[in-house]
């Protein structure tokens, strides 16, 4: 998918490989889609991925040798492919008008419908899904790794695969806990092989002697976790790829899987630890509370917020609350997933959550901020319009102000070992994902079954009701 940053880490990875393996590896690139009413072309990130799809695909047609090197010119704002690729074209000296014919023709359209036929016929959904060699590739995505894997299958090999240099070994504990009955194992190994050259990987379960030594050693607090040693230092691409939420302790580097197990408070009298008193199964259930969980730039967090004004309005007597997804602290500097503008707009978030009036008025101010997650003219959202004053905003969001409140807001969230955006919690103990109005008026009525408004929930979702997660834009 050309707006997918997964399949776009695969492209830019197989260009750079293809710079020293040349042409003794030929590259094909299909595209993951499906077809909506009267055969529109759909894909899961809207209808500019479809044109930018397709004009990748005119791309290949016109200029086939060139198209990695193209798309690894698009990839540098890959969320513009569907109209960066004529800029790119220039930059690299392909001529833009056989491409401009091919799309505007609706040739390319043909091209990319004919590409998701062939990826739906290899059972291909998930971008990116690579075969090296009819294989099917699962490890790390970075040129080497690419390189490794081509090389293999090479016969006689290539004279730069005699000259790689072989990855270190890195040692990683799986720390988890036997009474945790969701912590399997399993599903992190291939992650962890996925993700570096030559992983050495072992189980530690904290009942045992030996697990409980490294959990009292490293703090982890909720599991599973990843417990790296300092053989993570001779891999800088594997301490690259896990370096989001990476946290010394002491000698050790752990790395949270989104866990949500305390060891110290699985029985209910661990509860009165102070430890424990966030832990969700600690906490105290509060009627018709709803807390999200998001990333101000993340398009899927837009979406739940969008979603709120439908179910607010029909479920008003929810105590609603907003947290933003981060790490750091306001000494050490705060720090999230899509960067220091992210940073700066959930400043701006939590400063028009505390300062905005009437009650819930941030709301109109978050309603206008997502409808473009790259414009960073924020001050337009203010005024009567939202009743958020922007001189006020301003002064929060620059000063101490912003700072603590939001350094509080990504504490809420990695005190229950939240990472994803958006992630919901129900009455203050329950966890929850989704996107549509729907699905959320659905499990706030599951946990709250007196609520009077549950009453004209329909029983399945409603036709013509979005459902974010599997309504893809369709050109």
């Amino acid at each position: 998918m050309s707006q997918c940053p997964y399949g776009v880490q695969a492209i830019n990875g197989i260009y750079a490989m293809t710079q020293s393996l040349g042409d003794a590896v030929d590259v094909n690139v299909e595209y993951i889609g499906s077809f909506g009413e009267g055969g529109k072309l759909c894909s899961m990130h809207g209808t500019n991925e479809v044109r930018g799809d397709i004009a990748q695909k005119c791309i290949h047609k016109v200029a086939p040798a060139r198209l990695l090197e193209v798309m690894h010119c698009q990839n540098k704002d890959y969320k513009d492919a569907a109209t960066n690729w004529e800029a790119c074209l220039g930059q690299l000296g392909i001529p833009v008008a056989p491409v401009r014919e091919c799309i505007d023709s609706g040739e390319g359209a043909k091209l990319l419908a004919a590409s998701f036929e062939r990826s739906k016929a290899n059972g291909d959904t998930g971008s990116p899904t690579l075969r090296i060699a009819g294989k099917k590739y699962s490890g790390q995505r970075k040129a080497n790794d690419f390189a490794r894997a081509a090389c293999a299958e090479m016969h006689p090999p290539h004279p730069y695969c005699t000259a790689m240099p072989v990855s270190p070994p890195v040692n990683v504990v799986i720390l988890s806990d036997q009474r945790c009955p969701g912590c399997k194992t399993e599903r992190y190994e291939g992650m962890l092989r996925a993700r570096i050259g030559a992983p050495v990987i072992r189980t530690l379960d904290y009942g045992d002697p030996e697990g409980r030594k490294l959990y009292d050693a490293t703090s982890p607090g909720l599991l599973p976790v990843l417990v790296f040693d300092s053989t993570l230092e001779q891999d800088p691409e594997a301490h690259e790829s896990f370096n989001r939420g990476l946290k010394k302790a002491g000698s050790w580097y752990v790395a949270p899987l989104g866990g949500e197990f305390h060891p110290k408070c699985a029985a209910a009298a661990d509860c009165a630890r102070d430890e424990c008193r966030d832990v969700l199964s600690c906490r105290k259930e509060v009627p018709n509370r709803l807390d999200v969980y998001i990333m101000s730039k993340c398009q899927f967090g837009a979406k739940a917020i969008a979603s709120m004004e439908e179910v607010l309005r029909d479920f008003p007597a929810t105590d609603f609350r907003i947290h933003y997804i981060g790490a750091g602290d306001e000494k050490a500097g705060l720090t999230s997933m899509h960067g220091p503008d992210e940073v700066a707009e959930d400043r701006r978030a939590v400063c028009a959550i505390a300062h905005s009036a009437p009650q819930r008025g941030y709301l109109k101010y978050l309603w206008c901020r997502n409808k473009d997650l790259k414009d960073d003219a924020w001050t337009g959202c203010t005024g009567k319009a939202t009743g958020v004053d922007a001189a006020t905003l301003r002064r929060c969001s620059e000063g101490p102000e912003g700072s603590r409140l939001l350094d509080a807001s990504f504490k809420s969230g990695s005190a229950v070992g939240i990472g994803a955006s958006p992630t919901w919690i129900v009455n203050n103990k329950f966890k929850h994902t989704g996107l549509d109005a729907w699905t959320i008026k659905k499990f706030l009525c599951e946990h709250n079954p007196k609520n009077k408004s549950c009453a004209s929930l329909p029983a399945t979702r409603p036709p013509g009701s979005p459902a974010f997660q599997s309504a893809p834009g369709c050109l």
